[in-house]
């Protein structure tokens, strides 16, 4: 008989094992869906083995009640594979109906085939990140794309219900319907099906991914993940020369943007992977057009024509034109020049008549600086570049005098420009008619003796656990005075201690407060004995705490008795940064009795963490430390005014266009003020608002979008519904979609969420700017109107 008992035993064991087993395959299915196959193979037995489980149950409860009568019957294992089996039975029913649903929809050949549900099908969604378009373009291209047994709608439909984000704005202006199918999937394959910018993602997912300075298996696991999918993927590109564009990359970051801009624009209709050697050549290119564009003179000013319109600005290899043209200036920002077209150049020299600039004519170069400034003046040039078309106010010309830096031109610079010699006693130069009174400057120097000694703090270090468990060494100031206990920012980040962001205000000296980024908690233990364990429940976390400690460096020779000391802080006499501070709620459980106290020098404190240094210590011997005071002594008032007077001229007024006159003719005309007070005018249309198609279709697709982001953002439908209601309270009505006539706009309106705000998180745009059926949109047909 119990040779049965064990055979039933071990049977009773073996089927809840196998029941247990496929049971867990559940939670691996959903994790990897090719466990699928596997889970359902092994759960057709489970119905059989759950009948053989009763059985040898009730068999196993009769040989122990027939062998001991007074033995107490025990089903309960009966009752908990019966709840495996019941979990394992629904996963089974589950995937027994998705099968039934996608054989319907790969024979389905209905009549009205837009009328039937579509069945959710096990697809990837695609938000715009490059990492994932491959998995999304193979999966979708498969099932989707290919499948012959799927219209075009089902087609569409399936394809804009499995993007999002970034992804779905690629598409948002084309309309979801059967005959846009392919436009959208040709969006999508022209942003995403690109081996350049997919190369670029994965070089950056590689160049990006930060060192890892502890061991920790989940970092390693994460670098392979990361770093090694990224080179795998890199390479399945089959880049033509791999370690070029690899250089390219590298290299290219080192550069300038408008550099690489101009680089881009090169290569893009090569449509070619980028290489260091042609990155390294265009660089050359560079190099050479600046040094002989460098070498025609930058000082000489811009000599605008009469004609405004054929003065224009532009950067080097960038301008095209078919007119012969001529250098005119270049005090300008470096790597801009001005050109002025040949046609208008005759007679444009102010002094002489002839046909040169003003800046290079003989007569002009050899006036002095004052009867150059007197020529300015009674020509009313602008003093900053020498122009006739506008005023030193409106120059935009952001150089200034070459000697001086005064916002003049280098030819009308006058010696009394120049600001005084230094002295200890300030002093002006004389005022007269063209000079101009600089601000005196008096400098004096004088060294400091620094003291022999300074003062040290009680400084201890410490070990806290990182978030890898691994003891790391800190260093922290013990202070008596202290209500709370502190750590800096950049210690929980080394440590990867979190903290919870609160806003906190800190009291310090003279009631001057400072914020504090958080709260958190953490542990320390010394770092002789790690059974002594200190916990501080509550520490304010903020960026700096003080200055190095101490502040200039110990004279440990002096203390050579403190040599044999297991002091907490062996680098007292470094200066080093602080990274806590510990207050005086675990002051006194720190703090032991004094262990040495010398006429002379620190004090030695017994403690918890090691013993602790403080006090008065002598310092390394340095040198004198030479304190220099400048001392600015402004202009006189007399000196301002006249400079207001010599040199700032009135403002023209600017000029208004056409559009902006007659804009402003439609307000003045349409102007009428209403009953509560407030004014009404005309929308000033510049073309025939019947010109534009329709919007409402755009409106409502957009409006559509909005709602489903309600959907999984209520908190944002709340806000929205808010700043709705305040439009309804002042000046915003409902509209009756019979009333409205042709021609009109429907504006489409989205959130814009500023979470750094208080008040108004949350506020509606409305989009002027959004195209209708006829290309035009509202803001097309209106004046912009003058500012």
């Amino acid at each position: 008989m119990m040779t049965e008992l064990t055979l039933l035993t071990a049977k009773k064991e073996q089927i809840f094992t196998y029941v247990q087993d496929v049971y867990d395959l559940i939670g691996k299915v959903r994790v990897d869906n090719t466990q699928k196959s596997k889970f359902l193979a092994k759960a057709t037995m489970v119905e059989q083995m759950f009948r053989d489980f009763e059985q040898t149950v009730h068999k196993i409860e009769s040989i122990n009640l027939s062998a001991d009568k007074e033995h107490i019957l025990n089903f309960s294992s009966i009752n908990t594979l019966a709840e495996l089996h019941g979990h394992i039975k629904i996963e089974v029913e589950k995937y027994a109906s998705t099968s039934k649903s996608t054989a319907a929809v790969q024979n389905v050949e209905s009549v009205q085939p837009a009328k039937l549900k579509l069945p959710p099908l096990d697809l990837p969604t695609f938000n715009g990140n490059f990492s994932e378009w491959p998995i999304f373009y193979e999966t979708f291209k498969t099932m989707i794309h290919e499948n012959q047994t799927l219209s075009t709608e089902q087609k569409v439909q399936y394809l804009v219900s499995k993007l999002k984000d970034g992804a779905l704005n690629i598409c948002s202006g084309i309309p979801a319907v059967a005959a846009n199918y392919n436009a959208i999937w040709d969006s999508l394959l022209e942003r995403y099906q690109d081996p350049r910018s997919m190369a670029a993602h994965y070089m950056d997912v590689i160049l990006n991914f930060k060192p890892i300075k502890f061991e920790c298996k989940d970092m390693y696991s994460k670098f392979i993940d990361q770093v090694g999918s990224a080179v795998l993927a890199l390479k399945a590109l089959k880049i033509a020369d791999l370690s070029e564009y690899i250089l390219y990359s590298l290299s290219v970051k080192k550069l300038e943007v408008n550099l690489c801009r101009r680089f881009e624009s090169k290569i893009l209709a090569s449509k070619s992977m980028p290489k260091f050697t042609d990155l390294l050549n265009f660089v050359k290119d560079e190099t050479r057009i600046m040094e002989r564009t460098d070498s025609q003179g930058r000082e000489m000013p811009v000599k605008k024509t009469a004609v405004a319109s054929n003065v224009f600005s532009f950067k080097p290899n960038k301008f095209q034109s078919n007119k012969p043209v001529s250098l005119v200036s270049a005090e300008h920002k470096k790597g801009s020049v001005s050109l002025v077209s040949d046609e208008h150049k005759k007679g444009s020299c102010l002094s002489c008549k002839e046909s040169h600039s003003l800046y290079s004519c003989p007569d002009f170069n050899t006036m002095k600086p004052d009867e150059r400034m007197g020529f300015a003046k009674t020509h009313k040039l602008c003093f900053n570049c020498l122009s006739p078309n506008h005023s030193v106010l409106s120059c935009s010309n952001k150089t200034s005098c070459k000697k001086c830096n005064y916002r003049h031109h280098t030819m009308l610079h006058l010696d009394s420009y120049k600001a005084a010699a230094p002295s200890r006693e300030p002093h002006s130069s004389d005022m007269h008619g063209n000079s101009e009174v600089a601000a005196v400057v008096s400098c004096c120097s004088s060294d400091l003796q620094v003291t022999k000694n300074t003062v040290l703090l009680s400084t201890i270090k410490v070990n806290i656990l990182d978030q890898y468990g691994m003891p790391q060494p800190v260093r922290m100031l013990l202070d008596s005075a202290s209500m709370s206990h502190f750590i800096t920012t950049s210690c929980c980040s080394k440590l990867g201690i979190k903290f919870k962001p609160a806003s906190l205000e800190v009291g310090g000296i003279g009631g001057i407060a400072s914020k504090a980024k958080g709260m958190t908690s953490f542990s320390f233990t010394s770092r002789y004995d790690s059974q002594k364990s200190f916990i501080v429940s509550e520490a304010l976390v903020v960026d700096k705490i003080t200055n190095k400690l101490p502040v200039c460096p110990v004279d440990v020779d002096q203390l050579s008795h403190l040599k044999d000391l297991s002091l907490s802080d062996d680098t007292f006499h470094i200066p080093d940064k602080i990274d806590g501070l510990i207050g005086a709620e675990l002051f006194s459980d720190l703090i032991g009795k004094p262990k040495y106290q010398g006429q002379r020098g620190p004090v030695v404190i017994e403690s918890a963490v090691g013993d602790i240094v403080m006090g008065k210590v002598p310092i390394l011997p340095i040198q004198n430390i030479p304190l220099n005071v400048c001392a600015f002594v402004q202009a006189p008032l007399e000196s301002i005014v006249h400079k207001f007077w010599t040199l700032e001229e009135v403002p023209t007024s600017p000029q208004v266009s056409d559009d902006d006159k007659e804009c402003e003719e439609i307000f003045i005309k349409s102007c009428k003020r209403n009953v509560d007070g407030s004014y009404c005018v005309s929308i000033p249309f510049k073309s025939d608002p019947n010109l534009l198609g329709d919007s409402f279709s755009i409106a409502k697709k957009r409006f559509l979008n909005l709602e489903r982001k309600f959907d999984t953002n209520p908190e944002l439908k709340q806000d929205y519904a808010k700043a709705i209601e305040e439009y309804k309270k002042n000046y915003a009505s409902k509209v009756d979609m019979k009333e409205i006539k042709s021609p009109n706009f429907v504006m489409p309106h989205i959130p814009i969420i500023r979470t750094d705000r208080i008040t108004t998180k949350t506020r509606i745009v409305f989009d002027l700017s959004c195209p209708t059926s006829s290309g035009l949109s509202l803001n097309d047909v209106l004046h912009t109107g003058p500012i």
